[in-house]
């Protein structure tokens, strides 16, 4: 009885939105995705410090510009965590650094058959991002001490920018994919040592067409 429950609840929720064909995506479309991502920095081009655990969620504009729909634009808008921890075993620290940011994104998709459901394509662009805030915490023993960037005298850049690519597997009205953000920007402002942001992501989300 709860497995036909189950399977009802997933079929009504699939009704609300009209399914997204290959022969759809010949048309303006939107979408909204949730992901985990793992972040960490980038000191003077080494990656000595700890991959840090986050969330980035938002949502896209996609436009198709040529070939039947399997080119088109897609600019995007999340709130994406990056950073890094260090667990020294005596002295612990982690960054947390919060960025509103917006890729803007060639998409190049498979040639399924028109009137399939599921669509594979792959994705590259730039991206900018404006910081929103930007914490530190340091651990020592039992000692913690937790601030601001600048209470710890870290200078970081109010803005960043980057490379993204990454492969989406779509299935109907949903989609998986897998995204990598390099950052190319020195976000530190008051140092010699050059820090530079990077993050990767595996996004769960919705689309659905827009108009006709």
């Amino acid at each position: 009885m709860r497995k036909c429950l189950m399977l009802l609840g997933a079929a009504m929720l699939l009704s609300l939105f009209p399914a997204v064909s290959a022969e759809a995506q010949s048309r303006r479309t939107a979408g909204f995705a949730l992901a985990p991502n793992r972040s960490k920095l980038r000191v003077d081009g080494e990656t000595s410090g700890g991959w840090r655990w986050g969330w980035q969620g938002g949502g896209y504009v996609q436009q198709p510009v040529a070939a039947n729909g399997l080119v088109g634009v897609r600019l995007e808008g999340w709130y994406i965590q990056k950073g890094e921890e260090n667990f020294s075993g005596v002295v612990n620290s982690s960054i947390r650094i919060n960025y509103i940011e917006f890729p803007l994104l060639l998409v190049v998709g498979t040639p399924f058959d028109r009137r399939s459901a599921m669509r594979i394509s792959a994705y590259a662009g730039g991206t900018f991002a404006v910081r929103v805030s930007c914490n530190i915490t340091v651990a020592s023993g039992t000692d913690v001490e937790s601030g601001s960037c600048s209470s710890f005298d870290a200078d970081v850049s109010g803005t960043d920018y980057g490379l993204l690519g990454g492969v989406s597997l779509g299935l109907r009205n949903f989609f998986i994919d897998f995204r990598y953000d390099y950052g190319l920007k020195d976000i530190l402002n008051n140092s010699d040592t050059s820090v530079k942001n990077m993050s990767y992501g595996l996004s769960f989300g919705v689309i659905m067409p827009l108009g006709n």
